[in-house]
């Protein structure tokens, strides 16, 4: 068994997570281990934010961050669950959604026993919204 059908064979269906990390492999399977992991990235793991375009990225995540953290939090984990960024900006708008008619032991739960001011929520939800309508447009599709 060559080289790379032994590496295809190890990674499986494993999600595999590629950042901004020097991988040390054998000598010349160098390129090889890269590619493969790269490939196995874009086959078998899901999104991360650090994927998402510093436009989608802004307009979502830092806009929630400049509000609170645990509501970036839930942006977050939401990106491991979509395979790419339009999937993640629905994602996002169903979240903004859920939050908008969330009870309170809910919002407890989601802001860990800190629930923020409400009206003050809705206006950075509303704003998040606000932003991914313009990513939408300037994507060249209507808002």
């Amino acid at each position: 068994m060559n080289g790379a059908a032994w590496f295809k064979r190890q990674i499986g269906t494993v999600r595999i997570r590629v950042r901004h990390t020097l991988i040390s492999c054998n000598n010349v399977h160098t390129r090889m281990c890269l590619y493969l992991i790269t490939e196995a990235k874009k086959v078998n793991a899901h999104m991360d934010t650090d994927d998402l375009s510093k436009e989608t990225y802004r307009a979502i995540m830092i806009e929630a961050e400049k509000f609170n953290h645990d509501l970036t939090l839930q942006f977050g984990l939401r990106s491991d669950d979509c395979d790419d960024e339009q999937e993640f900006i629905d994602q996002s708008k169903q979240l903004i959604n859920e939050l908008k008619v969330a009870d309170l032991s809910d919002l407890e739960d989601i802001f860990i026993g800190n629930v923020p001011n409400l009206t003050k929520l809705n206006k950075a939800l509303d704003k998040i919204l606000y932003n991914i309508s313009k990513i939408k447009y300037n994507g060249g599709k209507k808002p």
